[in-house]
């Protein structure tokens, strides 16, 4: 039996599966094995990962990705005493990622671990402030997850699967449901890898809403206007002196269209959940 089950979720991402797949097979740590989940890639990614001998790989007709699901059919077919969850663009910058990444799990020091993550070298300069406020070069005790590349152990997943009713923010619901029950997460900063995207606007407008939605599930808290107003003139103000601060002020004004649709999208989101409960 392998130590360590690696799980990727796929959609399209033939442009990075490759280095993904590269970058884990080169790793410090090798008693793993691979999963992977294809969400009906058009581009390719699944016969790419097709040519690789040592993954496990199971597709997912179109329509049928619900996170939580999918999430627990992996650990039903996974093997190890480790289950890592990392992205088909999510990609490890060096061999020691993995090693770093179940240190506390195997120590017994955490019951779940997440990843540092770099942005991308074109990503937005406001993209590239966000992940390094979220993801600091040393540990912190913020109260923060993030699936992208993580993992948790057996025992864990048992008592605590993945609610399948929750369609964003999964991740973020499962780590409330570890804290609430004295769980430790822990921040392995030494775990690195490169992730982020350059969202459209209409993406940003698609995702942002779909975790306001969520969070009003998960965190059953709404947001007043003065906090709503706080965080985006905050924010706002952030961006300014970021921009300023690394000669890229000729970003603003897409920074703050970004922004905008960001919040705003977002409050509609959490708005909607609650008038939704209340028909």
């Amino acid at each position: 039996m392998p130590t360590v089950s690696i799980v990727i979720r796929s959609r399209n991402d033939a442009s990075f599966i490759e280095r993904v797949l590269d970058g884990i097979s080169g790793q410090t740590f090798s008693d793993f094995e691979i999963l992977s989940f294809d969400n009906a890639s058009t581009d390719g990614t699944r016969k790419i990962i097709a040519q690789y001998d040592n993954i496990r790989l199971f597709s997912i007709p179109e329509g049928g990705y619900v996170p939580g699901k999918v999430l627990n059919f992996a650990f039903k077919e996974s093997l190890g005493e480790v289950i890592v969850y990392n992205n088909s663009d999510s990609i490890p910058l060096d061999e020691f990622w993995l090693e770093e990444l179940i240190k506390p799990l195997l120590n017994q020091q955490a019951h779940a671990t997440y990843a540092r993550q770099v942005p991308r070298p074109d990503a937005f300069p406001w993209v590239k402030l966000d992940y390094s406020r979220s993801f600091p070069e040393t540990p912190f005790s913020k109260t923060f997850f993030s699936m992208v590349s993580s993992a948790t152990t057996r025992n864990t997943l048992r008592r605590f699967p993945f609610d399948p009713k929750i369609s964003y923010s999964e991740d973020i619901y499962w780590a409330k449901t570890l804290r609430d029950n004295g769980l430790k997460i822990a921040y392995t900063p030494k775990s690195i890898v490169e992730h982020s995207h350059n969202y459209s606007i209409e993406q940003v407008q698609t995702r942002f809403y779909g975790e306001g939605y969520a969070d009003g599930q998960i965190w059953k808290e709404g947001q007043t206007l003065y906090h709503f107003g706080k965080g985006l003139l905050g924010g706002i103000f952030r961006d300014f002196f970021w921009l300023l601060k690394t000669n890229q002020i000729a970003q603003l004004a897409p920074c703050l269209k970004y922004r905008f649709k960001q919040k705003f999208s977002y409050r509609n989101g959490l708005k909607d959940y609650f008038r939704d409960i209340r028909k």
